[in-house]
């Protein structure tokens, strides 16, 4: 949703840091930008399109590959964009950050970040975490400085920072012992660091802390090791087929009976049995992709959904399940008070009632097993299939608008997507902001 603000006010010069500047564009009159961010009920009409993001174009002759950084959460923050001097076969390889106002695409600022192997896989807050083989640094999105690069005599295998706390986890070099240093983002040990063997001895462990669901994970052949973040203290281990940490102190756990059948469960912060799931899946998202980040939606596991803090069923709806190959979550998204779900089957969407479990509405729709991803601006859900992006109203399913992709454009290569508070349409070679019709 909209924030009131222009990007451009989060912006302050850098200055020398670490050796290098955060480059600024000269400031631009804020009636020569449209806003691009959207807010309810905007996407009611077809949008249009801002401007063009190629990567490529961005870059200069040494750093002139684009690089993937994580999403940004909320909408208050600037596009980044990773420029490397090398492919992803290149360790180290040299990454600079180029940040972006959503609306206009002018240039906020560029950092250069010098050798990474890689970024972390999200941004908690406004830190954005990158790392080497022995070397983590961490940048604050909102202005390009640096807020803490230092060197370790251990190899970094994962790095996740949060509310001025860096995470940084290391294992041995027969993976079989995990490290967990938790510190300041200029201290690696600051508040604690411990060293846990692999949950299932003789196999190679992965750990990583996650400050989202506040939890330390060490993982090692179906098997996590939940470790409190905030003491460095053993929680609990489960093992099964698919064990998911759900968050707000709650795990989901699938499973197999001696007759081969599945068997799901939620578990709570101890690892007891919180809620048995009716029907058992695997391999499913808890949460619809258009809804990412958001909080307070209920989980949805198997054929219904449940609360995300209790883990108590909330209703059950078939539904939510469709056997596409095998079975699968129809759920595209939570908008407003209406859950959106598809039928490959029956090339429909459905509106399901978020409190009740009913469904309230069905619309014919012939690519509707081609939907996926999209975003959703509280009462419309947009989204991309083989033709074109559309809109649909949630409360009755009626469809708003289509706009067909560019001629020659593969379909399989295209997303629809909400990216620093503005929707997005990518393909292989970069994306187009497009900004609501006002």
């Amino acid at each position: 949703m909209k924030t009131g603000r222009c990007i451009a006010g989060l912006v302050v010069v850098a200055g020398l840091i670490a050796g290098c500047t955060a480059e600024e564009s000269p400031p631009r009159s804020s009636g020569d930008v449209v806003d691009a961010r959207f807010g309810a009920g905007d996407f009611a009409t077809a949008p249009t399109p801002a401007w063009r993001l190629d990567p490529a174009a961005r870059g200069t002759v040494t750093h002139a590959r684009g690089f993937a950084l994580p999403m940004i959460p909320g909408d208050a923050a600037p596009m980044l964009v990773g420029l490397a001097d090398g492919d992803y076969t290149q360790n180290p390889i040299g990454l600079r950050v180029l940040a972006l106002d959503p609306s206009s695409g002018e240039r906020l600022w560029l950092r250069d970040i010098g050798p990474v192997r890689q970024c972390a896989e999200e941004i908690d807050d406004t830190v954005l975490a990158c790392y080497g083989d022995h070397r983590v640094v961490y940048l604050d999105i909102t202005d390009g400085r640096i807020l803490g690069d230092i060197a370790t005599d251990f190899y970094v295998y994962h790095v996740r920072a949060a509310a001025g706390v860096g995470y940084v986890s290391a294992r041995s070099e027969d993976m079989l012992l995990s490290t967990i240093h938790r510190g300041t983002l200029t201290d690696l040990d600051a508040h604690w660091h411990a060293s846990f063997p692999s949950p299932v001895p003789g196999q190679p462990a992965s750990p990583a802390a996650f400050p989202d669901r506040g939890i330390v994970d060490v993982y090692s052949s179906g098997t996590h090791q939940i470790i409190d973040i905030d003491s460095g203290e053993p929680r609990f281990t489960f093992a099964g087929e698919n064990p998911l940490p759900l968050g707000n102190e709650l795990y989901a756990n699938v499973t197999r009976n001696p007759d081969g059948s599945l068997r799901e469960v939620i578990l709570d912060g101890m690892g007891q049995i919180r809620t048995e799931v009716p029907v058992a899946t695997f391999g499913l998202s808890p949460q619809p992709w258009a809804n990412i980040g958001e909080e307070d939606l209920p989980l949805f596991l198997g054929d219904g959904a449940y609360d995300p803090n209790s883990g108590a069923e909330l209703w059950r709806n078939p539904a939510t399940l469709e056997n596409n190959g095998g079975a699968n979550s129809a759920v595209l998204a939570v908008v407003g008070r209406t859950v959106i779900v598809r039928s490959s089957e029956t090339r429909t969407f459905s509106g399901i009632d978020l409190e009740s479990g009913r469904t309230t509405w069905t619309t014919p729709w012939p690519d509707a097993y081609w939907a996926r991803a999209g975003t959703t601006d509280g009462e419309h859900y947009v989204f991309g299939d083989y033709t074109g992006m559309h809109a649909i109203r949630a409360s009755d399913g009626t469809m708003m608008w289509s706009v067909p992709w560019p001629a020659g454009a593969d379909p399989r290569e295209m997303s629809v997507a909400k990216v620093a508070g503005v929707l997005t349409v990518s393909d292989r070679n970069g994306s187009t902001v497009w900004a609501p019709t006002r």
